[in-house]
């Protein structure tokens, strides 16, 4: 996943806002993954915090790659 962003944000101008989705992303699956599956709700709260780190990065890509006018 780390490496997937990277390339993408390779390929565009740096933008910190970006940046900052990219790494909340980024972390956000990591949480997912060290999730402990005996406490309850725990991997349904971040598979949520997941899917909203996703959507913010999302928001920012489209920001970073619509034609500026």
């Amino acid at each position: 996943m780390r490496d997937n962003l990277i390339d993408v944000l390779g390929l565009l101008e740096r933008n910190p806002g970006l940046d900052a989705a990219a790494d909340d992303l980024h972390g956000s699956v990591r949480a997912l993954i060290a999730a402990d599956a005996d406490e309850p709700g725990l991997a349904t709260r971040r598979v949520r915090l997941l899917q909203e780190a996703h959507s913010r990065f999302r928001a920012r890509l489209e920001a970073a790659i619509a034609p500026s006018n």
